[in-house]
């Protein structure tokens, strides 16, 4: 299940940008559960005299960076086919301006359960 929820361009990007919301939509490819979702990156620097591109993606080959993990509160029972929807909103922490507060909405009805979640997370 693969999701891109923000595009950002590093020449036009300014500290508003920072600040984000975006609905997701993710199926399930097989009967299984869903302990968490996963956030990864895939970056390219283009305008450099020898281009460089890399994934953080979970079937890529690893580097330093990783991926990041947000367990759910409550595991969902998912059947093949079935689909979660929610949304993921960005902001900067207002203590630490390193620091990234991430709300994320989980809503899900399926064959064994139904669910809603909202879950706030601190990046770091």
């Amino acid at each position: 299940m693969w999701l891109i929820a923000q595009d950002i361009d590093m020449h036009t990007f300014t500290y508003d940008d920072m600040t984000w919301k975006a609905p997701f939509k993710l199926t399930a490819k097989r009967n299984d559960y869903v302990h968490a979702l996963l956030a990864y990156f895939d970056i390219e620097f283009s305008d450099t005299h020898k281009p460089v591109k890399f994934t953080t993606r979970t079937e890529a080959k690893p580097t330093h960076w990783k991926q990041s993990v947000f367990y759910v509160v409550e595991n969902l029972t998912m059947v093949k086919g079935e689909s979660l929807s929610g949304q993921i909103t960005v902001t900067p922490n207002e203590k630490n301006f390193r620091d990234l507060d991430i709300n994320i909405s989980v809503d899900f009805s399926g064959d064994h359960q139904e669910s809603y979640t909202e879950q706030f997370y601190r990046f770091r």
